[in-house]
């Protein structure tokens, strides 16, 4: 009898212990994943929003680039918003040497995408595209790359003129 009540307690001991690691940290682990997702998607609508905002007041992203003196830059992350600040700045008197990505290699509209560790162009500055990484982005490459990295979101931030009116 007693030896059926030890087995009985330590089979659902066992039970609850699998329970825990096999449902409960993997439903735990997600949750975190998916609140980091909303995260990064919540600051990415944040900074698109800011960017109509900035087109819709008729100011251009060279206007910041020929303030601080940047005539050469490399692009940071060539997905979504890579892709958009390259197309605006085609045609204008920013050069963008190439575009830099951990994920992406080859070239996009005949830019060269390169990884950070094969990149070696002498640029004025790198703007960090992924925004919700910027830090880790910026600490990894100020350790390879000796130049100004910068957010596009600071780039943004400091372009937009938020009036009264803007929500």
């Amino acid at each position: 009898m007693i030896i059926g009540i030890i087995f009985t307690i330590v089979g659902m001991c066992i039970g609850i212990g699998l329970s825990i690691k096999f449902i409960v940290k993997p439903t735990i682990d997600e949750l975190k994943n998916t609140r980091l997702e909303s995260e990064k998607y919540s600051e990415l609508f944040l900074l698109m929003n800011e960017w109509v905002y900035i087109k819709q007041q008729g100011k251009d992203f060279t206007d910041y680039f020929k303030n601080h003196s940047y005539k050469k830059i490399a692009i940071y992350g060539m997905s979504h918003v890579g892709k958009l600040l390259l197309s605006e700045l085609r045609g204008t008197d920013i050069v963008v040497t190439s575009g830099m990505d951990k994920n992406i290699s080859g070239d996009y509209e005949g830019l060269p995408i390169v990884s950070p560790d094969n990149f070696s162009d002498n640029v004025d500055m790198i703007v960090v595209t992924p925004v919700f990484y910027f830090d880790n982005i910026a600490e990894m490459l100020s350790k390879k790359i000796n130049c100004p990295i910068i957010s596009i979101e600071t780039i943004i931030n400091e372009m937009v003129d938020l009036g009264e009116n803007y929500w």
